[in-house]
């Protein structure tokens, strides 16, 4: 073999040790880059797994929020309903209450109204036959002597008032008389079913 070949056998044979050093693996810098790469994506697989844990909590503050409001709301609605009733109520109490109080006017005018006629019936002597005139414009009803009704009168007038005591000459007794009316007429009861009435 010549030098020539020698020459040339040394040279490939030192490129072909060049060339497999140069691609006998990966350098520091590679293996560094691969574990950054590693590392990053074990951190973006954590934090997927935290931001889907933290979506789920926060969906379900999301819905338990959701049911308070329903329930707050349900309770307002309910509480408007009560309110609405109770005023309704109210409102049939007032009327009812109305209603009485004019049901009860009108009685006490129709009991008014009866009591005048009925006075006004015996002052003016009819009634047929339940009342009698003594005179003097004093009337007394059946059960009553004109003798008593004339005491009667008497006793008033010495010392008018809502009472009066006056003597039957008819019963030999003395008799306790409520009296009332006006300076017109007034009509004296008591004793044993006795009435009387006149102008004071």
């Amino acid at each position: 073999m010549t030098s020539h070949k020698k020459v040339t056998l040394v040279l490939v044979t030192f490129a072909l040790v060049l060339f497999a050093a140069g691609c006998g693996g990966e350098s520091k810098e590679e293996k560094q880059a691969d574990a950054n790469a590693a590392t990053a994506q074990q951190e973006a697989k954590q934090a997927r797994k935290e931001a889907k844990k933290q979506a789920g909590q926060e969906k379900k503050q999301v819905e338990k929020l959701s049911n308070e409001e329903k329930q707050q709301a349900n309770a307002a609605a309910a509480a408007a309903a009560g309110e609405k009733s109770a005023e309704e109520q109210a409102s049939a109490s007032e009327t009812a209450a109305a209603n009485a109080q004019a049901q009860a006017q009108q009685a006490q005018t129709a009991a008014t109204d009866a009591a005048a006629a009925k006075a006004k019936k015996k002052a003016n002597g009819s009634g047929g036959g339940n009342t009698t005139s003594c005179g003097g414009s004093i009337m007394v009803d059946a059960s009553t002597s004109c003798g008593f009704a004339a005491n009667v009168v008497k006793a008033y007038k010495k010392a008018p008032g809502p009472s009066v005591v006056a003597y039957s000459p008819t019963t030999k007794q003395a008799y306790t008389m409520k009296c009332s009316g006006s300076q017109m007429l007034t009509t004296c009861s008591g004793g044993v079913g006795a009435s009387v009435t006149f102008e004071p």
